[in-house]
């Protein structure tokens, strides 16, 4: 199978790559940026949010059968109102208008939480949250951007028929990251790179089965902690910590550092049921295995 992968050149593209040339697939990465280490597959520099026709050509030229879109940009720099739109939005666009003009009728859409409108605290008592969750209005310019990506997607899904399966990723936690900073991450329910791969592996291997449509699935972690334990672990995050992660509490305690409350836990039913996704790790066993 031949894939085309948008932003291969970012954290997530180039750790996708690598799995995927190991799995035996066939890759292509475009990016607007040279990668600055050694690329798993073809890699063609080409911006995606300003090349539409060079797109249209490439996927025809490269008789590509998939293509995995997760060439974003994020909250995690400081860009413009103008990149986010030529970016996420423009370049969403041309990417998924340049798979319908070439035929393709598969695509994996690294998607974000985000595109719930909100990433902050969500109402103890709407946890779990289920994928048709959703916040009146979004709250800045990533949360339209990714909104706006969905909406596309469900247009050509729906208007082309096309199979598109929405990846709604949380925070990434990055193998560089001192084991504190991402234990942090994992009690925000922050998603390991390597169950992010995975679920996108996933997505590929199930989307074959799909009918043409546009379908969202939640790539994040479990939160492990126990339904009679949410509301405090809101209000006093510290001594949930404390109860159940002593070692954790006491090494974070001793740095004067505080817990960030958790701000939602997410039902990932429809995720094991329907692509066979689990994640491995989450704040349990990060905790576990380096505490």
């Amino acid at each position: 199978m031949r894939i085309l992968i948008t932003g291969a050149s970012g954290y997530l593209g180039r750790n996708l790559s690598s799995k995927l040339t190991d799995d035996n697939y066939e890759i292509i990465g475009i990016d607007r940026f040279e990668p600055n280490q050694p690329f798993a597959g073809e890699f063609i520099k080409i911006d995606f949010s300003l090349q539409a026709d060079e797109l249209t050509n490439l996927m025809k030229h490269k008789q590509i059968d998939t293509v995995i879109h997760c060439g974003s940009i994020h909250p995690n720099k400081q860009y413009s109102d103008e990149e986010y739109i030529s970016c996420n939005i423009q370049g969403c666009w041309n990417v998924i208008k340049a798979a319908d003009e070439a035929g393709i009728k598969k695509i994996i859409h690294t998607s974000s939480v985000a595109a719930t409108g909100h990433y902050v605290q969500v109402d103890v008592h709407s946890w779990p949250i289920a994928e048709d969750y959703r916040f009146d209005y979004p709250v800045d310019m990533y949360c339209l951007t990714k909104q706006t990506q969905e909406e596309i997607c469900k247009h050509f899904a729906y208007i082309q028929n096309i199979k598109i399966i929405g990846l709604r990723a949380s925070g990434f936690v990055y193998r560089e990251l001192d084991r504190v900073e991402a234990a942090m991450k994992f009690l925000h329910c922050g998603i390991w790179i390597d169950d992010l791969v995975d679920i996108h592996i996933r997505a590929i291997e199930k989307i074959e089965g799909f009918g043409a449509g546009f379908y969202p699935y939640w790539a994040c972690s479990e939160l492990p902690i126990r339904k009679e334990d949410w509301y405090d672990a809101v209000e006093d995050t510290d001594s949930v910590v404390k109860k159940y992660w002593p070692a954790f509490y006491e090494c974070v305690r001793k740095e004067d550092k505080n817990f960030p409350p958790p701000t939602v836990i997410y039902d990932l039913s429809r995720s094991v049921k329907e692509l066979g996704w689990k994640p491995k790790m989450n704040f349990d066993k990060w905790i576990k295995k380096f505490f």
